[in-house]
């Protein structure tokens, strides 16, 4: 676990300012359009940091902010992943 989530200059320092301006703008749109709660961590092999959604005590979606770079990683639960397959 983080002793301090990272702030916005240092997200931005890792990432370069336009990298963190499509971070900040997938960031805010998660945040404004679901109840979610945000756990920060270290990134481990995926980045420096990471930055978790969850609802409901379960995973949405989780952000690795790496060296000019972010990642994404999306939950599907059962129903979204057969669709997911089916639409496939």
């Amino acid at each position: 676990m983080l002793s301090a989530i990272p702030t916005e200059i240092e997200l931005e320092s890792l990432l370069s300012p336009e990298v963190f301006s499509a971070w900040e703008s997938l960031t805010k749109f998660i945040q404004q359009n679901y109840t979610v709660d945000v756990l920060w961590d270290i990134g481990r092999k995926a980045g420096v940091y990471e930055c978790k959604f969850r609802k409901s005590g379960k995973t949405l979606c989780a952000f690795y902010a790496r060296e000019h770079s972010f990642g994404v990683m999306i939950i599907f639960g059962v129903a979204e992943r057969k669709k997911f397959e089916e639409g496939r």
